[in-house]
């Protein structure tokens, strides 16, 4: 940070407050992932076991 008078300047990492790193992407997408699987099991297997037809 610097300071000028009444105008202070700041660099991109300090004014953006976050973290630059890359880890968040591949928890977010690892997480989609695991989600989307997780969500599609818990309606295909009630799918399977439901009985077909009625006679």
């Amino acid at each position: 940070m610097k300071k000028d008078g009444d105008k202070i300047e700041v660099d991109e990492e300090e004014a953006s407050g976050g973290v630059k790193e890359h880890g968040v992407r591949y928890v977010l997408a690892i997480s989609l992932v695991l989600v989307v699987i997780v969500l599609s099991l818990s309606w295909i297997i009630p799918a399977l076991m439901k009985p077909t037809g009625t006679g």
